[in-house]
């Protein structure tokens, strides 16, 4: 047998799992009881199987894996599971199991594997098991299964039943497999069968509640996401983006990095299997339009349509107007600038304190709100920081998870200086802090497009408000 090839079936065949290492209760009467098909299917780097065992321990590693779309070059793996068959299989025609039960279930009832996305006005191709070269059967007596595994390079396959012989050049191909016992045996009573599709390749990005994977300039992006695609086989990630017609340089782009499956972590979803991989931080250029990133497979898309990239800046300024009681809560007066939009937060102490208020999700753009503190707490020790909505689902969900904005530097993310006078009403753009303002040093943004709203030294992350020296209103 030649060298096989694998690829995984979708999660809707799990209750199809022929089961590994657990004896069935043997049938003596002559009926016999038709329970289930799984099937598989085997890497390229897969030696021949000698016999069940070699199947069995091939699916319980993981190198057997759920089928998906084939071609030429793959081995379909089916584990048909029937009580009470094993006596009509030796006792069938036949110079070997294969023969034996190829003609045992011919005369008994049916195996068809047929083809589920022909093209319009062609019937579809039809795999032939029963009668034809490129079949091994494999029995495991003990749990009443046959593993038939079928070289789709040397099977018999046509357009139709009795059609011309055809391929899987062309590929990927989807399949149904079906086991039957005919309602006419004397095994059975009634038509019994079973039934496992051979689906196509899909995949999908973990993207944020708006549908969107978002990076920040000078940030690495991640791509994350699952597929039913085998494990340990190569998926390519595709990050593109438009040129921007309205700058003087070219920003159109593509790029692409492989990702390796990796099998599922989770114990009762073994089919959805994993794979991320990393961009560059300076792969995605900041001014270019339409970005999106797609995921492929032996030349083809696994998702129904590539994902749209957010891009973002992520800068803000903050001033404080003044502050005020609104019965026994202290409240501030607050003008500020988000580029990506988020939340106004207050810390007590600095800026990494106890959070004590915050507003609601704030939108990009200019804001003047009033923030107000869940509780009475001593006017000398608050801290009103401007934080992202790092997981872009409005809501603030803590400190450690919409961080707030920073500089490129995480060490160097808010510098703090003392307070001395009543706050200005405007955004101090001094280099150094002033007795009035706290600010952080400004990111150098001389390469990159203009934000409206956000100069180079509106850089201001957060503002240490002594409230004690402050007249309240």
């Amino acid at each position: 047998m030649r060298a096989l090839h694998a690829v995984l079936l979708s999660a809707v065949v799990m209750s199809a799992i022929v089961p590994v290492g657990i004896a069935a209760p043997r049938v003596t009467s002559n009926e016999a009881s038709l329970e289930r098909i799984g099937v598989w299917q085997a890497p390229t780097n897969v030696t021949d199987f000698d016999d069940a065992s070699d199947v069995r321990t091939a699916i319980t590693d993981g190198t057997l894996t759920r089928a998906t779309s084939v071609t030429h070059d793959d081995t379909l793996v089916m584990g048909i599971q029937m009580r009470g068959f094993t006596d009509i299989v030796s006792a069938a025609n036949g110079s070997n199991v294969t023969e034996q039960f190829q003609s045992a279930m011919s005369t008994h009832g049916d195996l068809l594997v047929e083809q589920t996305n022909p093209p319009p006005s062609r019937q579809a191709m039809q795999v032939h098991v029963l009668n034809w070269t490129g079949v091994t059967v494999l029995p495991d007596d003990a749990n009443d299964t046959y593993y038939v595994v079928v070289d789709l390079d040397e099977a018999r396959i046509t357009r139709g039943e009795d059609g011309d012989r055809e391929s899987l050049d062309h590929g990927p191909y989807e399949f149904i497999v079906r086991a039957e016992l005919a309602a006419d045996s004397p095994l059975t009573e009634d038509r019994q069968y079973a039934v496992a599709p051979v689906d196509s390749r899909k995949a999908s990005l973990e993207t944020a509640p708006d549908g969107k994977v978002h990076v920040e300039a000078g940030s690495n992006l991640t791509v994350s996401g699952t597929t039913n695609v085998g494990t340990s086989w190569p998926v390519t990630v595709v990050l593109s983006g438009d040129d921007n017609a309205d700058t003087s340089a070219n920003e159109s782009f593509q790029v692409t990095r492989e990702a390796t499956v990796q099998p599922s972590e989770e114990r009762n979803r073994h089919y959805r299997r994993t794979f991320d991989t990393a961009f560059d931080r300076e792969t995605v250029p900041i001014t270019a339009e339409n970005v999106t990133v797609n995921v492929r497979f032996a030349g083809r898309s696994l998702l129904d349509e590539p994902v749209p990239v957010a891009l973002a800046d992520p800068r803000a300024s903050v001033t404080v107007d003044g502050i005020y009681e609104d019965g026994n809560i202290t409240a501030l007066s607050v003008n500020a600038s988000l580029s990506v939009g988020g939340f106004l937060v207050l810390h007590e102490e600095s800026a990494d304190g106890t959070v004590v208020g915050h507003t609601k999700y704030l939108g990009s753009g200019e804001h003047a709100v009033s923030v107000y503190s869940s509780e009475p707490i001593d006017a000398d020790e608050v801290v009103v920081v401007a934080h992202r909505d790092s997981n872009h689902n409005e809501w603030f969900d803590g400190p450690n998870r919409d961080r707030a904005y920073a500089e490129k530097d995480p060490d160097e993310a808010i510098t703090f200086g003392q307070t001395r006078s009543s706050m200005p009403t405007e955004t101090t753009t001094a280099s150094t802090p002033t007795d009035a303002t706290i600010t952080s040093s400004a990111d150098d943004t001389s390469s990159r497009g203009a934000t409206p709203g956000f100069g180079v030294t509106a850089t201001t992350f957060a503002v240490l408000i002594a409230l004690g020296v402050l007249g309240r209103r």
